[in-house]
């Protein structure tokens, strides 16, 4: 889950979406490469909760949204349903 909420903005927004987006695509490759029969699913959540595909990932954007932890777990929860 990734969250991208006015915090994040406060706290360099570039900082922690970069290094964010690194650790997701690391772990795409990975998982991609080394278990190429499990599956990565993510979550991208602020005021709402979606799923992004992982060939979106590099179009993340943050703020200025409120973190909706809720929502994210609810959307993931789904997704592993």
């Amino acid at each position: 889950m990734i969250g991208r909420s006015r915090r994040l903005i406060r706290d360099s927004i570039a900082a922690r979406i970069g290094l964010t987006l690194v650790i997701a695509l690391a772990l795409t490759q990975l998982i991609q490469t080394r278990y190429p029969k499990d599956t990565l699913d993510v979550v991208l959540f602020g005021d709402d909760a979606v799923q992004v595909p992982l060939k979106d990932l590099m179009k993340i954007q943050a703020g200025p949204f409120h973190t909706n932890t809720k929502a994210g777990l609810q959307m993931a929860q789904r997704i592993l349903a």
